[in-house]
């Protein structure tokens, strides 16, 4: 355990990335831990909340493909120079937090089917600089795949719309030819990228019912008190009838205005399911089997390749 005395680190400080995936919980997990913030910092645990780390990465992926080259063939000591102003990681604590799904990619991206995040590797890349002067960890929570899409869709419709209608409507045609997605595939990629980077993975099912281990091993310590956070409403997804009169005002939009946001906010809180089985889905239920049946493989297939050498956290697989 790493220890925090009158701001003196007595260790190789850490950086810790839980880069996602969306609508497993992220904005939950980065709720609760900008609650902790205070204890955190006690603790020698610097956590930058949502608002800020989000800007953050978005200046970050802004300048580096404004300064591509210059990045590629910088040496060493100034790419991490440059980044660690960016996330002003400084001398000040022991371990370093880092919670943004868009590390990942965007979430039409996601709804790729062959390869879901397909520019994963260039987006995450920087922390192999990182990696020379830092120990970091990184933690990626999954989800059921027919649990993700409907979510992921609804939220997205609210920043770039016409982009995503077209990324469901193809993930429709490659599920009907049975070509699924497979977070297995995904972590192996992760891990080529990363071959020795420590890497924990839990599914959304196991954060509903283990929170505060969670909490502790993305912290790196034990921590008093796990503030009970609501479900955040703002990423709710409607009924089929809030979608459809979202889907209705989307021709000529390509990307957010303000006044598009709150027009599919307001609808959204017009149109709460009464219950699950209301929220939209535009999977059938075909589709939906599938889906389950490629979740299950997948934790089974992590739990047994044993080459990979990641911590999975979640239910044991051998009673799914």
């Amino acid at each position: 355990m790493n220890e925090y005395r009158g701001g003196k680190l007595n260790k190789k400080q850490t950086l810790a990335f839980h880069i996602g995936a969306h609508k497993t919980a992220t904005t939950h997990f980065q709720n609760t831990l900008a609650l902790l913030e205070d204890e955190l910092k006690g603790d020698g645990v610097r956590y930058f909340p949502l608002d800020v780390v989000r800007q953050k990465f978005n200046s970050f992926y802004f300048m580096h493909d404004m300064k591509k080259r210059l990045f590629s063939y910088s040496p060493e000591f100034l790419k991490i120079k440059w980044l660690e102003d960016i996330f002003n990681i400084s001398g000040d604590y022991q371990r370093y937090l880092f919670s943004e799904e868009n590390m990942l990619g965007s979430m039409d991206s996601l709804l790729d089917a062959k390869k879901p995040y397909p520019l994963m590797n260039e987006r995450l890349n920087f922390i192999q600089s990182l990696s020379k002067k830092y120990d970091i960890e990184i933690f990626l929570s999954i989800r059921n795949f027919a649990d993700i899409y409907p979510g992921a869709y609804t939220t997205a419709l609210r920043f770039y719309p016409e982009v995503i209608l077209n990324a469901r409507n193809n993930l429709l045609k490659n599920l009907e030819t049975d070509t699924l997605p497979s977070w297995y595939s995904l972590i192996k990629r992760l891990r080529d990228i990363f071959p020795t980077i420590p890497v924990t993975v839990w599914t959304h099912e196991y954060y509903k019912e283990h929170q505060s281990e969670l909490f502790a091993v993305f912290a790196g310590r034990k921590l008093a008190n796990i503030p009970n956070v609501e479900v955040p409403a703002n990423t709710a997804t409607p009924n089929a009838r809030g979608i459809e009169l979202i889907e209705q005002n989307i021709k000529g939009r390509e990307k957010l205005d303000i006044k598009w946001k709150d027009f599919c906010i307001s609808v959204t809180k017009k149109n709460l399911p009464q219950s699950p089985s209301d929220r939209y889905t535009f999977l059938n239920e075909s589709q939906r089997l599938k889906l389950n049946k490629q979740y299950t493989s997948d934790l089974h297939l992590l739990a047994d390749d044993k080459s990979l050498n990641i911590t999975c956290l979640y239910t044991d697989t051998s009673k799914m």
